[in-house]
């Protein structure tokens, strides 16, 4: 008789909540539509709204840093 085969691993849902208040954001004049983008790696979120960005570490959850760039790149597929 043959061993049935293991039941696949289920993983649990991934949850994660990383929160900043921010005194810059509400002072830019931002484009409209405004582009956002988040990256995902391993070790960091990184959130991008228009010249403004904020990276938090995802082992301790903690910001390690943000920024403004004076004349970003744009991230709304070159609407300026």
């Amino acid at each position: 008789m043959k061993p049935e085969p293991a039941a696949p691993r289920v993983e649990p849902p991934m949850y994660e909540v990383y929160e900043e208040d921010d005194v810059i954001l509400p002072s830019l004049t931002l484009l409209n539509p405004c582009g956002i983008r988040v990256e995902l790696t391993d070790d960091a979120v990184r959130l991008f709204i228009g010249p403004r960005d904020w990276a938090w570490s995802r082992k301790t959850g903690i910001l390690s840093g943000c920024g403004t760039e004076i004349d970003p790149p744009a991230i709304d597929g070159g609407k300026r």
